[in-house]
């Protein structure tokens, strides 16, 4: 059988074969037994090659960074996760959005809309613009069902910030990235000589995005919010979804609460939901029982600390549009042959 790195490169070299991104970077950490891989270009039209040094838009991945933060303070007693946030920061407009507290937000069961298109009105003055976000109505009363909600996480991110007085870059830097020396990580614009590309956006006004946030209402809100934001390369993420599996920075009631389901029956959810990571949902993580994310530009990581294993997928899919190709498939096969690696499936 092959070792575990021709096995890792293969699997990226056929993903290019079939088009789905011009360049990916990939790692699995196994018991200690560390891989990492490259393949593709920058871009269709910038042939530098992905190699260590290449940074991705992660998109959604961005929101277990947050989540790492905020339950990282509530762990040091700096926030409250059942207070309702109405105390220290009103966020969305309707019946019961008093009662909406971060751990609803980080959960996806706040009532909050899926998304927002406050982005399209560029008449808004940049300092207005949060505000109009957080006041946007609730699609359904708090606790009450769950839905994947961008606008929550830019609301727990605007919570974490107003009770410590700090941003949410400097909370990063001091909860995650300078623990576990993540060098690469950090929100954008960053050196786009470095950065794969994602795609043009003349909806929103952009040529092709290469350094800048994918996201629109991310850039729209300047870029350092919840949802998304934070670029980073597949070592340094693949570092931190490792450090689920070890006691290198989470205190053992974060780790519990970013690794446990949080959801009941009642939410409706077909998988578990913990804060900030995703149970056991086969749209990524195909047969594996195990925790993590998604980003919609391409990028997912994995861990599963029974096991030891923890795995990093780092594409740019929508390069350079984001219709060209699908990678549900793509990312079930990487997880569980990354499972396999493991023993687990």
């Amino acid at each position: 059988m092959d070792s575990i790195q021709v096995q890792l490169q293969a699997l990226l070299e056929d993903g290019l074969e079939q088009s789905l991104y011009s360049g990916a970077a990939a790692g699995i950490v196994v018991r200690g037994e560390r891989h990492i891989a490259y393949a593709g270009t920058h871009a269709q039209d910038d042939l530098t090659p992905v190699r260590e040094d290449t940074v991705f838009d992660l998109a959604s991945v961005s929101k277990t960074f947050t989540a790492a933060v905020i339950t990282r303070l509530a762990a040091q007693g700096r926030v409250n996760l059942d207070e309702p946030v109405a105390t220290v920061l009103p966020v969305g407009k309707g019946p019961g959005a008093e009662w909406i507290t971060l751990r609803m937000l980080l959960t996806h069961v706040s009532g909050l809309p899926a998304e927002s298109f406050i982005w399209r009105d560029f008449s808004t003055p940049p300092g207005e613009r949060m505000r109009a976000l957080l006041a946007t109505p609730l699609q359904s009363a708090p606790d009450e069902v769950y839905r994947y909600s961008c606008v929550g996480y830019i609301a727990a991110g605007a919570v974490a910030e107003r009770v410590t007085g700090r941003t949410l870059p400097l909370l990063l830097d001091e909860l995650v990235t300078q623990p576990l020396n993540l060098t690469s990580v950090r929100y954008g614009p960053v050196d786009p000589a470095r950065a794969a590309a994602t795609e043009a956006q003349p909806w929103a006004g952009t040529g092709m995005l290469q350094g800048e946030v994918h996201d629109e209402l991310n850039r729209y809100l300047g870029g350092c919010v919840g949802n998304a934001g934070l670029f980073g390369s597949a070592e340094d993420v693949l570092t931190f979804a490792e450090s689920f599996t070890d006691d290198r920075i989470f205190e053992s009631q974060a780790r519990t609460w970013m690794t446990s389901n949080g959801l009941r029956p009642h939410h409706g959810s077909a998988f578990g939901q913990a804060l900030g990571p995703a149970l056991n949902d086969a749209d990524f993580l195909g047969d594996v029982e195990a925790f993590g994310h998604v980003g919609f530009t391409g990028t997912m990581w994995l861990a599963d600390p029974t096991r030891r294993l923890a795995a990093v997928l780092l594409t740019n899919n929508v390069h350079p549009h984001r219709d060209h190709a699908d990678l549900t498939a793509f990312r079930q096969r990487f997880s569980n042959w990354a499972a396999s690696r493991a023993g687990a499936i």
